[in-house]
């Protein structure tokens, strides 16, 4: 069961990763306005997705472990948590450095999810 819920995980992650790749494209090369208002629904899905994320982790890692361990899954996790706490702040107070924190966190979640899957750690 902690497999499934490990791989629901990677594919919300995926999820929230495809926004930012399209806004990118949509932004730098295409410019298309429908792909733009589509955009906006993926924004509010990337913080429902951001919410289901923590929540799928900490059910991966209790079912995995059955107690909290440390590793690369755990650093993962905590890596999330920072982003969605760091964009939580940013929503709230508008700040640019909080929206960078959430960005680089992000990054470092990515990351260490790559490390915890290839290399079962």
């Amino acid at each position: 069961m902690y497999k499934l819920f490990g791989w629901i995980n990677v594919c919300i992650a995926a999820m929230m990763i495809m926004y930012q790749i399209f806004a990118f494209i949509n932004r730098r090369y295409i410019k298309n306005e429908a792909i733009t208002k589509q955009l906006n629904t993926y924004r509010f899905m990337h913080k429902v997705f951001g919410g289901l994320l923590i929540a799928g982790t900490i059910v991966h890692a209790v079912l995995a472990l059955g107690a909290w361990s440390f590793n690369a899954g755990m650093l993962s996790g905590i890596a999330a948590v920072l982003a969605v706490l760091a964009a939580i702040g940013f929503y709230a107070a508008k700040k640019k450095a909080l929206f960078i924190i959430h960005r680089v966190f992000a990054a470092a979640f990515v990351v260490l999810m790559l490390v915890h899957l290839i290399f079962r750690i």
